[in-house]
């Protein structure tokens, strides 16, 4: 029988394994946010991959299945209000540029 491992090496183990996992989690949200703002047909395929995910997450039905599903569900709403968010933006700019445009020309007559 092997002896029973060090508590605090065991620990530390998982520490480091947690500092990790919410770094990559940190830098894939990131990741997605920025993607999301690209365009609306990358807004879209995100979404989808993201569906697909919580597809294979239900098929597989492994431990903490419904944990992931709800994570990756929070981030598909997450990316639907940060769309709307960035459509509003956009409008705004438009509307400021073409304001700016419109000035632009009434100051030349």
């Amino acid at each position: 029988m092997s002896p029973c491992p060090n508590p605090q090496s065991l620990q530390a183990s998982v520490d480091a394994t947690d500092i990790d996992l919410r770094c990559a989690l940190a830098f894939s949200r990131s990741a997605m946010r920025t993607l999301a703002v690209l365009s609306k047909s990358a807004h879209a395929e995100l979404d989808r991959c993201l569906g697909e995910e919580i597809d294979a997450v239900a098929f597989d039905d492994g431990p903490g299945r419904s944990a992931v599903e709800a994570i990756i569900e929070e981030a598909r709403a997450s990316l639907a209000e940060r769309r709307h968010e960035v459509e509003r933006i956009r409008r705004l700019e438009e509307a400021l540029t073409e304001e700016a445009r419109r000035l632009g020309t009434a100051s030349s007559l």
